[in-house]
């Protein structure tokens, strides 16, 4: 652990983030304790997000953070929020911490799921020595109890086939920042006037994401109101070079202008 997870993490959406200053190793159980509790407040605004219940976010969203403050895809979330309320400093706090805190999650998040295998092959090998009396059981009862321990031991080996499909399950946990935490924090310097910054977020987003349109289009624009209108459209046809769909009538102003560039 390197940031996150190294301390105590003091949020105040009034606006002072702190982060991480001094947690033993020992935390690390309840860290993912708290993850765990955290993440039933996580998915309700997400589906509140997706519902356009933005109140409901804002609370649950609190929630989740004040359960486990270096819950990521909350900061994420929030970040979003305040954007698009206009409240962009303590957006860039947001999307700040939820990429400081992405890489503590990756781990963590590796952590339970290891704990969680090892519960899912306990409870197998103690599914299969049940499953095995009730067999020998079975051999000796009569035809009636028969039906009722056949039935018994067809659910035991069905739970072992549902664990069975757990355990097979692959997950690589990303490595590198989800391309969206790049877009929205290029999205909130571009309205704090930092262009330059902005400018580093979209390029970044695109190279995780080759396939975000919304990064070549606010890229492009950056050079299009900058009157370097070559690189705008060099951008653009990149975009459509990847098979992506720009805006039309921006594509048309930004060939019109570039023409009157050319040497």
């Amino acid at each position: 652990m390197n940031t996150c997870f190294r301390g105590i993490i003091c949020f105040c959406l009034a606006g002072c983030l702190g982060l991480c200053l001094s947690v033993q190793a020992g935390d690390l159980q309840r860290d993912i304790q708290n993850y765990k509790l955290s993440q039933s407040h996580y998915l309700k605004a997400k589906q509140a997000f997706s519902d356009n219940k933005y109140e409901l976010m804002r609370r649950e969203l609190e929630k989740c953070i004040a359960q486990f403050a270096g819950h990521d895809g909350a900061h994420y979330l929030m970040a979003q929020l305040l954007y698009q309320e206009g409240i962009y400093p303590q957006a860039n706090e947001h999307i700040l911490t939820a990429k400081s805190c992405f890489h503590d999650m990756v781990e963590l998040r590796a952590v339970a799921r290891t704990e969680l295998h090892d519960r899912l092959r306990t409870r197998r090998h103690a599914l299969e020595e049940k499953m095995a009396l009730y067999q020998a059981e079975m051999a000796r009862a009569g035809s009636a109890d028969s039906v009722a321990l056949s039935g018994v031991i067809s659910k035991i080996r069905n739970e072992i086939s549902d664990i069975d499909r757990q355990l097979q399950e692959t997950f690589t946990e990303p490595k590198e920042l989800p391309a969206g935490y790049c877009f929205v924090h290029g999205n909130i310097l571009l309205k704090q006037g930092d262009v330059a910054g902005a400018h580093d977020q979209y390029m970044e987003t695109i190279r995780l994401e080759p396939t975000r349109v919304e990064a070549y289009n606010n890229l492009a624009h950056i050079y299009y109101t900058k009157g370097n209108y070559k690189v705008a459209l060099a951008i653009l046809q990149r975009a459509l070079a990847s098979h992506l769909t720009v805006n039309p009538e921006f594509l048309a102003e930004v060939k019109n202008k570039a023409g009157g560039q050319l040497e």
